[in-house]
């Protein structure tokens, strides 16, 4: 039987030595009313050599996350110059902490770092119900490398702790190339009886003139994502704001303030 087949490659560099390799297949088999779980199997099985292609070219995890973040390091020291999109999300977020008060102080399991929370005051039935978390502290690195830590989503290292964590999925689903943004997804595991949680995101990062670097976090909403499974999921919605700012340095050793509020 003559099947038919059609696969594009996409190749994109992510920094010296490090791509990122997409691959997109169609196959005719000629056959009728194939069941679902055969069709499932046949994919895995003509998408493995994927998988034997990055094991054969895989490198040490931390060594590509330090060149990826080194070269966004440097794009972060020259800057980039924000759309008028993204300018409008720095300015509605700062508008949304522009006056909070009644944040409350909760015990940091982490040294040297002061966190608070704010809950809302009121709450009708059937609402969202919408949290503050603040969190600050000091950084043994620059403003550079904290911001480019935290825009990096999808880091080696921090793909694996979140797999640990038994989350199901942390995705990078960036589609258009903007030095200063990226989309991602991820599913969060919740605990007891709640659904799985839901987010669709974008990171944008931008250069302020006081020698500080911030990465807004903002909703892509109305924007779906195929994990390739089906699952029960409720769509969550999260905003949040992460500034690095350059202090000092210390017997050579650079060091940064950085501060995170988020709203989920």
């Amino acid at each position: 039987i003559l099947a038919k087949t059609i696969i594009l490659f996409q190749i994109d560099e992510v920094a010296p030595n490090v791509c990122r390799l997409t691959r997109i297949q169609s196959i005719d088999l000629n056959i009728k009313f194939l069941p679902e779980r055969a069709l499932k199997l046949l994919a895995k099985f003509h998408l493995k050599d994927i998988n034997q292609l990055q094991e054969k070219l895989r490198r040490n995890a931390n060594k590509v996350d330090k060149e990826v973040q080194d070269d966004l390091v440097n794009q972060m020291k020259q800057g980039a110059k924000l759309d008028a999109e993204q300018e409008e999300v720095f300015k509605t977020l700062e508008k949304l902490l522009k006056g909070v008060k009644g944040w409350k102080d909760i015990e940091s399991p982490f040294m040297g770092v002061k966190m608070k929370v704010k809950y809302p005051t009121t709450q009708l039935r059937g609402q969202r119900s919408i949290a503050m978390g603040k969190a600050e502290g000091t950084a043994i690195c620059s403003a550079e490398e904290a911001a480019a830590w935290f825009f990096e989503y999808c880091s080696r290292k921090r793909m694996t702790v979140d797999r640990k964590e038994g989350n199901f999925a942390r995705l990078d689903i960036t589609k258009k190339s903007l030095a200063n943004e990226k989309q991602f997804a991820t599913i969060k595991k919740m605990i007891f009886f709640l659904d799985n949680r839901e987010f669709v995101f974008k990171h944008i990062w931008k250069k302020h003139t006081n020698n500080s670097i911030s990465v807004g976090v903002w909703p892509l909403e109305g924007k779906d994502v195929d994990y390739g499974v089906t699952n029960k999921l409720v769509r969550g919605i999260t905003k949040a704001i992460f500034t690095a700012t350059n202090i000092s340095v210390v017997g050579g050793v650079p060091q940064c303030r950085i501060k995170l509020t988020q709203f989920a």
